[in-house]
């Protein structure tokens, strides 16, 4: 979505074409807004990669109180943009950092005295960690479609969001997310609607299910139309 990075996709599959001119490209677009931009200069389809997320790794969150109000899984660099979570009361942060970047880090986690990090979680032990919050965060203002905010939604758990680029959005059920201005007043004020306005897990999973099988299936038959077979 932001030109300068559309402009080197367009460059960067002019120069695939000339070398392999008899090659098809598609690409799987994150958000609407991407595909309105790709159309122009490639083939395109709305297909976010949160869809392909394997339902079965995520433990669905029971009702109840959680142990923390909110999470936030991600790298501890700037454009995850932590501060923002800075006035959230009982917060736990998951993610490691560049070695590059360890004086951020340091600055960084000193301003949550109170929160718990943890630098790293197997994959497949995510969800259990999902499971604790009452919310999940997703801060960054440019992005992907943050795999994040998928493993949130399938573990039931619902999401105190922010304006963004990059496509995080398209598969959040519209009920089960909130959006929070770019100040820590805003983000701990909406982290506390979800602490005191539950949904049903179940509700959540589902919601997102229904938006990313559509999407799957778009694939699919995309899929199957390359490879000739009738669906």
């Amino acid at each position: 979505e932001l030109p300068e990075v559309a402009s080197e996709l367009k460059n960067r599959l002019t120069e695939a074409k000339n070398a392999f001119p008899e090659a098809r490209f598609i690409i799987l677009a994150n958000a609407p807004a991407e595909v309105e931009i790709i159309k122009e200069f490639c083939e395109v389809y709305l297909a976010s990669h949160n869809a392909f997320l394997d339902p079965a790794r995520y433990p669905l969150a029971k009702m109840g109180k959680q142990k923390f109000d909110a999470l936030y899984i991600a790298r501890i660099t700037p454009f995850k943009r932590h501060y923002l979570a800075e006035q959230i009361r009982k917060l736990h942060l998951i993610g490691s950092y560049s070695e590059k970047e360890k004086e951020y880090f340091t600055q960084t986690i000193s301003k949550f005295p109170n929160a718990v990090w943890t630098q790293k979680v197997p994959s497949f032990f995510i969800g259990q960690e999902i499971c604790k919050a009452a919310c999940g965060l997703a801060l960054s203002a440019v992005e992907g479609a943050m795999f994040s905010c998928g493993e949130y939604s399938l573990c039931g758990v619902p999401v105190v969001n922010t304006g963004n680029l990059g496509g995080r959005d398209t598969l959040l059920p519209e009920f089960a997310v909130r959006y929070a201005e770019d100040t820590p007043e805003s983000v701990a004020e909406q982290v506390d609607y979800w602490g005191n306005n539950r949904i049903s897990p179940g509700e959540i999973r589902e919601g997102f299910l229904k938006l990313a099988n559509q999407q799957k299936e778009l694939v699919q038959d995309l899929i199957n139309s390359i490879a000739g077979k009738k669906v």
